[in-house]
């Protein structure tokens, strides 16, 4: 009914029209109100599905990087068997994890730079540029977004190390280690049907998110609070240290050749 009727008042505008030009009579003099429509978002607004994306990507590959490495050298060396005859040489709990978990970091730091490095590369094409908005990313920006994501790399490629401790085959492990990629996924979620114009004044506690939120900062050219980040870094780093602690009891203990 309610389209019936616009339709008919739309015609009977048009046909008054017509009628006041067929008498020499513009039709704008009976309109006593002119309504325009202006955009007032921000430029970068409109590429907001890809500033979104990019750093939930970005997470990712901290998480994808060294999950191979990671599970290799836990659950593929006790599936080899060759795992209880280095726990056999004189050598402390630690060592062994710290060993083992530089290999997972520097596989996960250089995943996460040539995933970052292709982003800019990308954004610096201007494939993804709209009329007026130009998406760019600089060298300084590039060692910004790598700064801070060191902190979720050490985290990411602990947490793979705890995780795959506890299981006995590189098939378990790799299973398991897919819930881990939930991780960086929920805040790419959460800033998509989320989405707040100024982070939340937890953010910072929050590893991950608060990097994410930064990140996001970063490609829309908008001021990042250098205390936040400062703030989840430290966090972050915490938590990581807890969890490679957790790990080195583990691997002081017998039953972790079996995996349990």
């Amino acid at each position: 009914m309610h389209r019936l009727e616009n339709a008919l008042r739309d015609h009977g505008l048009q046909v008054g029209a017509y009628r006041l030009w067929a008498r020499g009579v513009d039709p704008r003099v009976v309109m006593a109100l002119a309504v325009e429509t202006e955009n007032t978002e921000p430029p970068l607004s409109r590429l907001r599905p890809i500033l979104v994306m990019v750093p939930m990507f970005i997470l990712v590959s901290a998480f994808l990087g060294g999950l191979y490495v990671a599970i290799d050298v836990t659950a593929g060396e006790r599936e080899r068997g060759s795992l209880e005859q280095l726990l056999l040489n004189p050598v402390s709990a630690a060592d062994v994890v710290l060993g083992k978990l530089g290999a997972v970091l520097v596989s996960t730091l250089a995943t996460t730079f040539l995933t970052t490095m292709g982003y800019m590369v990308v954004l610096n094409a201007g494939l993804f540029d709209l009329p007026g908005v130009v998406l760019s990313l600089s060298t300084f920006d590039l060692g910004r977004i790598y700064a801070m994501m060191f902190p979720v790399t050490l985290l990411s490629s602990s947490l793979l190390m705890l995780l795959a401790s506890r299981t006995s085959s590189f098939k378990e492990a790799s299973t398991s280690a897919q819930l881990l990629f939930m991780m960086p996924m929920i805040p790419g979620l959460m800033a998509t049907f989320m989405p707040r114009a100024n982070p939340p004044a937890w953010a910072p506690l929050v590893p991950i998110y608060g990097q994410e939120m930064s990140i996001s900062a970063i490609l829309q050219r908008s001021p990042t609070n250098s205390a936040h980040v400062a703030l989840c870094a430290g966090v972050t780093l915490a938590i990581a240290f807890g969890v490679i602690a957790t790990t080195i009891r583990r691997y002081d203990r017998e039953r972790v050749v079996v995996g349990r």
